[in-house]
């Protein structure tokens, strides 16, 4: 058991994960579950199960809860509220969440409802977004389409199909429970838990955790009807899986390659161009990439421009001024990002979901501490590595210009 007042995280018998957030400002339990058993664990030719199980999950409770839902690459996410009592939830949760029942007709209802997502989807950020991970991740062969499947893949699924997966993912020793309302008597609810949920499913193999495998060297292009160019620029870092300090000072290198980036492309012939950075960093996989916007006449000469850039920075030397520079603001971040209740319970969720540990902001100041510049400088030869790129382009271009870049 971990936590204080503010909060409690504790595993239950049945391996059911619980995090419990008290708010007395509130007059309703807010709750989300996740699940792990989304993109990752889909098989290529039935891409699309492990969203199409959320909504029938989703509509085997509907009028009981006001429910969310969203299927990212590892886990699924179900939220909502509950205006009833505590006891009556967790009666809602055991049912609703461990003991659906699916038929036929419930299935192809949550077909067509998907179908009509795919429709409403098809924007050039959603494309390049799409197309970044069929490259990125090509050794993963299911990743390699969107989650929410295509409609042939959505056509294969079957009534079965749908049922071994439930039965497979959605049991307590696979899920994340979050609770937030006016919670006064932690043992009463982790009693009260322990009590009603049961594991119906141990008959059934639990799902192993999956680790996502990076493509190597990779260039795509796809046109889209617009004036404007999205690409993505993006390097597997490997070396997440070994250990927290390593991936801290990756965190710290990237922010101090983005602002190399950044100042050198605020303005170019008259252009302004905005470069933006996403880091990906857990036990699960690690990934460093950047995107920006250009448009077709300066395409090239921006791609140019910061390849040779990340090319001089895996050759500069990181100064100590540097450094603490870098660790002060990220520890400003880290602190900021603990301010709120939404930002408290969102840290908390994603050091338990992707870290399986709870570690506060003072944790991480003591690791960003232990870093020094020959750290960050190592790291970022090791990640900058241009044998496993992957560029990906969407918008006004032509395929011959993968041969070109």
């Amino acid at each position: 058991m971990v936590g204080n007042r503010q909060y409690q995280f504790i595993v239950l018998k049945n391996k059911l994960k619980v995090l419990l957030y008290p708010d007395f400002a509130l007059d309703d339990l807010r709750f989300s579950v996740h699940i792990r058993g989304a993109d990752i664990y889909d098989s290529s030719d039935k891409k699309g199960l492990a969203h199409l199980v959320e909504h029938l999950v989703i509509g085997n409770s509907s009028g009981r809860a006001e429910l969310s839902g969203s299927t990212g690459s590892i886990y699924t996410k179900i939220s909502g509220n509950w205006y009833e009592t505590l006891n009556d939830f967790i009666k809602f949760f055991n049912e609703g969440f461990f003991n659906c029942r699916f038929c036929t007709k419930q299935l192809e209802t949550a077909k067509k409802i998907i179908l009509a997502e795919m429709v409403t989807k098809d924007n050039q950020q959603e494309r390049a977004g799409e197309l970044f991970i069929k490259t990125r991740y090509l050794g993963q062969d299911s990743i390699r389409l969107p989650a929410i499947g295509t409609k042939d893949t959505l056509k294969k699924i079957s009534l079965d199909d749908v049922r071994d997966f439930y039965r497979r993912y959605y049991r307590p020793a696979n899920c994340l429970l979050v609770i937030r309302g006016a919670i006064d008597d932690f043992d009463y609810v982790i009693q009260t838990l322990e009590k009603t949920l049961v594991d119906n499913q141990d008959n059934v193999p639990a799902a192993p955790i999956k680790k996502i495998r990076f493509s190597e060297q990779s260039v795509a292009c796809q046109a889209f009807p617009s004036q404007s160019i999205i690409s993505v620029l993006s390097f597997p870092a490997y070396s997440t899986h070994d250990g927290l300090k390593k991936r801290s000072a990756l965190k710290l290198a990237s922010d101090l390659l983005l602002n190399f980036l950044q100042q050198s492309l605020v303005v170019k012939n008259g252009v302004l161009y905005r470069i933006d950075k996403d880091l990906i960093a857990n036990r699960y996989f690690g990934l460093l990439s950047f995107d920006w916007t250009s448009d077709r006449h300066n395409y090239f000469r921006v791609q140019k421009i910061i390849l040779q850039i990340i090319e001089k920075f895996r050759r500069t030397l990181i100064t100590d001024k540097q450094l603490t520079g870098l660790t002060w603001r990220n520890e400003k971040e880290d602190t900021d990002a603990f301010l709120t209740t939404d930002d408290r319970i969102s840290w908390l969720e994603d050091e338990i979901l992707y870290e399986d540990k709870i570690r506060l902001p003072d944790d991480y100041r003591k690791i960003y501490r232990q870093i020094k510049p020959v750290d960050l400088q190592k790291v970022s030869r090791e990640i900058l590595d241009f044998s496993r790129i992957n560029l990906i382009s969407v918008g006004n271009v032509k395929e011959s210009d993968e041969n070109t870049v």
